[in-house]
Parts: structure tokens; sequence; C-alpha cells
């Protein structure tokens, strides 16, 4: 290599370094896309989520909460499978990630994946046993199952956790139909639609055959 050559490659090696310091200075950073993304998500924006959040990996493809905040997005626009395959970089990274545990589990089970469903609770549960949401989903799991009692012990640790919880007096409120147990069914029906949940008139009016009585 000529001298004049090695002297203009040493120059634009200099020029691209410096560019790239300019760039990650003064330009936007990955918790600026990260953010945006959030952003456009809160919107209903899931595209342009999913770009911002393509964006923000780019720059740091170590940051877990965005594979998960990316997973999400796909959950919403009904790709389970890139979801999937998101909150598997999320635990990758950061296999304490409760939250993304609990996510995976739900689109397996939105697969009909049972099995990978309930592990994925078991391992959210794990990290974190007051995880009343996690209770919740494993309950509904073990329903699919049929093991109702197993069911019906997950969501009651989710109620005694969480008194709010809507969406586990609901669940609940089905173990006990499926039980036959048609008072306490009732009992927590009552409860959901206190706290704001709507409960599916089908089963209300099976609750009222089986159990002989309305509301």
């Amino acid at each position: 290599m000529s001298y004049k050559r090695l002297i203009y490659t040493l120059l634009l090696i200099c020029i691209t370094v410096s560019f790239s310091y300019i760039c990650n200075v003064y330009g936007e950073t990955a918790e600026d896309h990260f953010k945006r993304g959030v952003g456009f998500y809160k919107n209903g924006n899931y595209d342009q989520a999913i770009n911002e959040y393509n964006l923000a990996v780019s720059i740091d493809p170590k940051h877990d909460v965005t594979y998960y905040n990316r997973g999400i997005a796909y959950a919403m626009k009904g790709d389970l499978e890139q979801a999937i395959k998101d909150y598997d970089k999320a635990v990758e990274i950061n296999p304490n990630y409760s939250k993304a545990y609990i996510n995976r589990g739900s689109a397996y089970f939105h697969k009909n994946n049972l099995e990978q469903a309930l592990s994925d609770f078991d391992k959210a549960l794990k990290i974190n046993p007051d995880n009343f949401k996690a209770h919740t989903y494993r309950g509904n799991v073990l329903i699919t199952q049929g093991k109702i009692d197993q069911a019906l012990a997950d969501f009651d640790i989710a109620v005694k956790i969480n008194p709010n919880y809507a969406d586990a007096y609901a669940a609940r409120a089905l173990a006990y139909f499926l039980n036959k147990t048609y008072d306490k069914s009732w009992e927590d029906v009552h409860r959901a639609e206190l706290l704001g949940f709507k409960i599916k008139p089908d089963f209300l009016e099976m609750l009222k055959v089986k159990s002989g009585k309305g509301k």
C-alpha cells in the first residue's frame, strides 16, 4: 500500500469513528426510540411501535424490556409466533423476568400449548410467588386440563393477594360452576361484576339453568 493510500485509509477510519461518536452523543438513543415506541403502543399504533422498538434494539441489543414490549405489540397484532420469539429473547437476557414468562405463557395458552403455558406460569411464580395474575392464568390452564380443584387453589391465592382482581373472581366462578358448586359460583359472579367485569351472557344463562335460580 502506498504512503498516500495508507494516510487516506487512516483518515477514513478516523472520520467513520468520529461520525459514529457524534451520532451516539447527539443522535437518538435506544431509550429515545423505546419511549417513542411506548407512546405509539399506547395510542394503538402497533406497527409504528414495533418499528421504534426495532430501532431501539439495533442500538442496544441487550435491552430486555424492549423485546418484552415488542412482544406485546406483536401479540396485540395477533402474531403470537413473533411475540413468543421476543419473549424468548427477553428471558434469555434476563432469566428472572417474570412478566415475560407470564406473557409467553399466555401466548402459548392461546395457541393451545397447555404444557408450555403451565411451565411458564410455574417459572413466573417461582420468581414471584405473589404474582396474582400468574396464579389466575395458571388456574385457567388447569381448568382447561380438567384439574378443577388445583385451579380453585390458584384462584383462592390470587384473590387473597389482590381482593380487587375481577378476572380471578370470574375465573373462579367458572371453576365453581364446573365443580357444581353453584352458590359459590353466583357469589363470584357478583364480586366480578361489582369490580367491573362483564360476565358473558351465555355463562349466566347456563348458571341460571344449572342452579335453578336467577341472579
